[in-house]
C-alpha cells in the first residue's frame, strides 16, 4: 500500500530568505508499507451450564475463553478469560489481555492487563434493560472504566 492523492500536494520555497524566491508546487514522496494483517484463533468451551463439561445445571452457567492473535507489526500474544452467570441475570467477568507468547525484550508491547466486570440482565413485561461494567488496567496509559447499558422491546 502506498499513499497518493492531492493531499501530498505541498508549497516549497527553497531559499526562504531570499526575498526574490517564488513558492514551487512539490509533492510529499510516501514509502510502500504492507497491509496490517492478523491472524487469530480461538477456543472457548462452557464449564457449567446446560452443555457443561464439568457439570450440567440450568442456573449456572460458566464459560472459558482464551485466543491468540499474531499481527503482522508486532509479537504475538494472547488473551484469556472466564466467565460466570447465575439464573441469566447476574455476570461476573474476568481476564487477562495481552499475555505475551514471544520474548519481548522491550516490553513494548505490555499496555494492557487484568480486566474485570459484571452485569445485570432483567426482563421486564415491556422489555429488557441491561447494565454491564468493565475495569481494565491499561499500564502506562492508566485504568479505563467502561459502562453499558441496554434496552430491549
Amino acid at each position: 500500500m502506498q499513499l497518493t492523492g492531492p493531499g501530498l500536494e505541498v508549497d516549497h520555497e527553497r531559499w526562504q530568505n531570499n526575498p526574490g524566491t517564488l513558492p514551487t508546487i512539490a509533492y510529499l514522496k510516501t514509502e510502500n508499507y504492507p497491509l496490517p494483517l492478523i491472524f487469530r484463533i480461538g477456543l472457548s468451551t462452557q464449564l457449567l451450564g446446560a452443555e457443561g463439561q464439568i457439570a450440567r445445571s440450568e442456573k449456572n452457567m460458566m464459560t472459558v475463553a482464551v485466543d491468540a492473535f499474531d499481527p503482522n507489526d508486532a509479537l504475538l500474544r494472547s488473551n484469556l478469560g472466564i466467565e460466570y452467570i447465575w439464573n441469566n441475570i447476574l455476570s461476573l467477568r474476568a481476564g487477562y489481555r495481552g499475555i505475551s507468547v514471544e520474548e519481548d525484550a522491550f516490553d513494548s508491547y505490555n499496555t494492557a492487563s487484568y480486566t474485570f466486570g459484571g452485569g445485570l440482565k432483567y426482563d421486564f413485561n415491556f422489555g429488557r434493560v441491561v447494565f454491564d461494567y468493565a475495569f481494565t488496567d491499561f499500564k502506562i496509559l492508566g485504568t479505563g472504566h467502561m459502562f453499558t447499558i441496554a434496552l430491549g422491546f
